[in-house]
């Protein structure tokens, strides 16, 4: 029977894959940064946010969410009007 040794584990495991690259996340961030200013329904929805006491970063991490969302949607309009 053979004893366990104490110390680290040496399995080795790959490292797990990024799901966004960091330039689209810095590009989305900057977009949802101006959106959060600029655009009025985003804006609302970031105000009305801070209002109930949540901290901007995460504010603003809602408001990208919503951007893809809405762009996502776009696309996908967009997708179904050429084909």
């Amino acid at each position: 029977m053979s004893r366990r040794k104490s110390g680290p584990r040496r399995r080795h495991r790959p490292p797990c894959p990024k799901a966004h690259p960091a330039d689209e996340l810095a590009d989305l961030y900057t977009a949802a940064v101006v959106s959060s200013r600029f655009e009025p329904i985003l804006r609302g929805f970031y105000q009305n946010l801070l209002k109930k006491g949540k901290p901007k970063k995460l504010a603003l991490t809602a408001v990208m969410r919503k951007l893809l969302i809405h762009l996502n949607s776009l696309m996908r309009k967009h997708l179904e009007e050429v084909s």
